[in-house]
């Protein structure tokens, strides 16, 4: 804008000055120093770049610009994370519950928290130390970009599990606007708001994002509210060497209405969980984060070293038991990328050490309806991981690449029992995991813009403690970690109308850990067991086409005069379009040969999942089209496979207007058919075993309205 209004002021003075001579013949004008935004910054890579480098990922990755979720509403996760090609993401209940999942990953975690993905913020861990998390954490608003990494493609970030990592990238001062206000409010009581600002000083920049929300919810008993600060601030010490400083806080206070059975679900979706209701279950997240990355970078070599410290209250009023856990977290993470040429050709090396160490305060009291009662345990939980990274890709010719790399990683879990009662089970023990954790793979540039890639992964997962410490069971439970080895081959690229994502895998998984009926001391008890093998594989797809190229809106000059590499770029090609975006998963997740449950599909996921829109996108900013969400086939609630959902599809339509900068708002229709459907569900190991659990059905939301509007400046 400041380069704009110079440029006016010089042509005004000079028009007044000699208008005559002005108009008849040209003239030079006057240097112009244009001072603004450049991103410079070192600690956070710019969103172009991170495209380019991930396009050169021998496996299968996504970037993800926060512009394209936030033509709509943004309440959940899902609504943020739902058009990532192999990404399963649902959400429980309201804003704040959500359960994602890789390829299968952590799909024996049913409760509030998820495990078998790496979440980062900035590439540094929100992952507790013994792998599970929370998405309260998040809050995509406050996020440049998000990367994700399906399978072993993110050893950098010492992600070394099936699933792989999702890392949410902070704005700084380089990239954001210097101040942007956001407003939405919809069905159910449902408000959000976010006011963040930007600015560079000097070597100085800054970010700050203050949100808040609230939601009476579509079901009884969802009530939930959150505050979030999000913060950082670098400095440029000099040329080659940044530093900056992170500072998040999150709290959010979540009613908890439970799963239903399928009868209830569909006499009445909106009803809460009578045991939910009556006890008061809620689940209350505050969480604090302190970090700092400092990056050098000069020539071939980069360095970067990370530190971070979370800490986290966590209160879980559920059923009879009232938890208030205390959990603090530090990690390191040291890296150092070189891309010197070997014998002239290209090549980069990645090596790095991420050790990370946590700590929980777990003391138990009854539950006296959402206070606590009477205290009826205490324990301590620690938890140690240290994880050493190497990985090389060679070019083997300018268009051939072959990686090479592998993770090794110690685990430790310790439990100890700090409560001493005549009818107390001493849960103390600690159990320690090795895991190696190779990559080979190759990567071949088709065009510019579409790759063919390959590889074979080796995965490793240790057990968390929800897992390993049962109040029925003495000491920690012997299990196993859980690995895995995966091939994995696929293409991304695009072309002209065409932009895709694809990619096969299948895993040969060993130890992954379900809930099985167990003879234990005390009697029969369902006990979380390392299965024996079971077998992972599926297909990811993203495919984008524009269906329609300038419908009315073409510009001046001819086609021909267009480069017709830019022909399909929205918006600078001046075109209207139809757009048509669709993701897609097939999922063959099944037991092989199993004791108990025989070669059954694993529960809780679906085989089949599509979702697509198709968008009517105007060049001035105006969109406006239609949306489905479709699983044709339903899947097995119990891994003894008795116990299913049903098909589903649900329509929306979103309309809105969203320029690069100023006012922008945007109107959004979900579930119009008003259609009654489980949204995701919990999973039990056999729904036809005596006092089985059948609320497991978690129903989605019903006919929803939602509006908002934002203004950048």
């Amino acid at each position: 804008m400041k380069k704009y209004f110079l440029l006016f002021c010089s042509y005004l003075s000079l028009s007044i000055a000699d208008p005559i001579t002005f108009n008849s013949q040209p003239m030079l004008l006057p240097e112009v120093l244009v001072s603004g935004k450049s991103n410079a910054s070192l600690t956070v890579q710019e969103f172009k770049s991170k495209q380019q480098e991930l396009s050169q990922r021998v496996g299968a990755v996504e970037v993800i610009n926060a512009d394209s979720y936030k033509t709509g509403r943004y309440s959940t996760l899902k609504d943020a994370l739902q058009w990532a090609p192999g990404l399963y993401v649902q959400p429980r209940f309201g804003q704040e519950e959500s359960r994602v999942s890789i390829r299968g990953s952590g799909i024996q975690r049913s409760g509030c928290a998820g495990r078998g993905i790496q979440l980062l913020q900035d590439g540094m861990p929100i992952n507790f130390a013994d792998g599970v998390f929370n998405m309260q954490s998040i809050e995509p608003l406050a996020t440049r970009y998000m990367e994700v990494y399906r399978g072993a493609n993110s050893l950098e970030y010492g992600s070394a599990n099936l699933g792989g990592a999702i890392n949410f990238v902070s704005f700084t001062g380089y990239d954001a606007p210097p101040l942007t206000e956001r407003f939405e409010y919809g069905s159910f009581n449902t408000f959000k708001g976010q006011v963040s600002s930007g600015l560079v000083l000097g070597n100085y920049d800054y970010y700050t994002s203050i949100s808040t929300g609230f939601t009476e919810g579509y079901r009884d008993h969802s009530n939930q509210s959150n505050m979030r600060i999000f913060s950082n601030i670098g400095d440029k010490l000099t040329e080659h060497l940044e530093t900056r400083l992170y500072f998040t806080y999150v709290q959010t206070l979540s009613q908890m209405p439970g799963g239903l059975t399928e009868s209830q679900m569909e006499s009445n979706p909106r009803q809460a969980n009578p045991i939910n209701s009556a006890n008061n279950w809620q689940k209350d997240y505050d969480f604090l984060r302190v970090a700092d990355k400092t990056t050098w970078q000069e020539g071939e070599n980069k360095a970067e070293a990370q530190v971070y410290w979370n800490h986290v209250n966590f209160t879980h009023h559920a059923m009879f038991l009232f938890l208030q856990d205390v959990n603090d977290d530090l990690g390191f993470m040291l890296q150092w990328k070189n891309e010197h040429e070997i014998l002239g050709h290209q090549n980069k090396l990645t090596l790095g050490f991420n050790p990370s160490w946590g700590l929980v305060n777990d003391p138990v009291y009854l539950n006296n309806n959402g206070n606590a009662g009477t205290q009826i345990d205490h324990s301590e939980e620690y938890a140690s991981n240290l994880n050493f990274f190497g990985q090389d890709q060679f070019y083997l010719t300018d268009k051939l690449s072959t990686v090479v790399g592998t993770a090794v990683t110690y685990a430790l879990r310790q439990n100890t029992s700090l409560w001493v009662a005549p009818t107390n089970i001493d849960n103390s023990g600690a159990q320690t995991y090795w895991g190696y954790s190779p990559q080979w793979g190759l990567l071949y540039d088709v065009t510019k813009e579409a790759q063919l890639f390959g590889n074979v992964s080796r995965s490793f997962s240790p057990p968390s403690f929800s897992e390993l410490v049962n109040p029925s069971y003495q000491g920690i439970l012997p299990l196993q970690a859980t690995t895995a080895t995966t091939l994995e081959t696929g293409t991304r690229g695009r072309a002209g109308r065409y932009r895709w994502d694809l990619a096969y895998y299948y895993s040969w998984v060993d130890n992954e850990i379900f809930p099985y009926s167990i003879n234990t001391p005390t009697g029969p008890s369902i006990l979380n067991t390392n299965a024996g093998q079971t077998i992972h594989q599926g297909v990811e797809l993203g495919f984008d086409t524009i269906l329609w190229n300038g419908l009315f809106c073409r510009p001046s000059q001819s086609v021909a005069a267009v480069e017709k590499k830019k022909e399909f770029d929205f918006p600078a090609n001046g075109r209207d379009r139809l757009y048509l975006k669709q993701v897609g998963l097939f999922n063959d997740f099944h037991f092989s040969n199993d004791p108990q449950y025989g070669n059954n599909s694993l529960p809780g996921i679906p085989m089949l999942y599509y979702r697509a829109e198709l968008l009517y996108e105007h060049p001035s900013g105006f969109y406006a089209g239609p949306n489905v969400e479709y699983v044709p086939v339903g899947y097995n609630v119990d891994a003894a496979a008795t116990l299913y959902t049903q098909p589903y599809a649900i329509l929306g339509f979103k309309m809105g207007y969203r320029p690069k900068r100023g006012f922008s708002c945007y109107v959004e229709v979900m579930n119009i058919c008003n259609t009654t459907y489980a949204a995701t569900t919990g999973i039990i190991a056999n729904a036809q075993a005596p006092h089985a659990n059948l609320a497991q059905f978690y129903p989605g939301d019903g006919a929803a309205v939602y509006g908002g509007v934002e203004y950048t400046f």
